[in-house]
This record gives structure tokens, sequence and C-alpha cells, in this order.
């Protein structure tokens, strides 16, 4: 799923997930939680969001308060985002 996406992103077939795969992905994160944050915005809800992280697998820990995972299904196959929520 990850290498079809970074594929479409950079407009050239991709075959291993390799430091500009990482990128493309977290690129991406970040779109979505720019036009997610702007959603809020517009309903008076203010959020302070960071950079995304690019995690593969299931070995990753965090201390977040709250976690929202959100599945999909586009295209390229099924897909997680994580949502990690602290103060």
């Amino acid at each position: 799923t990850a290498l079809q996406i970074v594929s479409n992103m950079v407009m050239m077939p991709v075959d291993t997930i390799d430091e500009m795969g990482q990128s493309a992905m977290s690129e991406l994160g970040n779109m979505i939680a720019g036009n997610a944050a702007t959603v809020f915005a517009n309903n008076n809800i203010i959020l302070d969001i960071t950079p995304p992280d690019y995690y593969l697998g299931s070995d990753f820990q965090s201390g977040a308060k709250e976690l929202f995972s959100i599945p999909f299904t586009c295209d390229a196959g099924e897909l997680s985002i994580d949502i990690f929520i602290s103060e």
C-alpha cells in the first residue's frame, strides 16, 4: 500500500520505502493534518499540529494520552492513520 501511494506521489515506480518514501508518506500525513486543522478551525476548534512522523509496523509506542486510529481503504489498498492526542 505504501509503495503504491509513494509511487503515485513521486510519479514513478517505487519498490522500496527509503528516506524519500518516508518523506513522501510524512508529507501525506502533513497534508491530511493540515486539512483536518482547517476543518476544525472553521468550527471554532483550534488545533496545534506537529510535523508528522512515519512508522512502519506495529512496534511503535507513544506516551500520548489518547490515540485515534482511522482505518480506510483506497485504490492503493488498506491503510490506517493514527492520531496521537497530547496536551
